[in-house]
């Protein structure tokens, strides 16, 4: 299992959202960093092409 944290410009940003969005973002946090070894990554294709 990994340890996400957060920045502190995105902790600011992140305790600004409702507390329902907080929710569903948390939780798709914590089971990134329990699944991290069971998905397949992909390298972020650029956007300034």
């Amino acid at each position: 299992m990994y340890k996400i944290t957060f920045l502190p410009d995105a902790e600011e940003s992140f305790k600004k959202l409702d507390k329902s969005m907080q929710k569903r973002i948390a939780e798709k946090i914590d089971w990134l960093g329990e699944n991290t070894d069971k998905i397949i990554h992909h390298p972020l294709a650029s956007l300034t092409r």
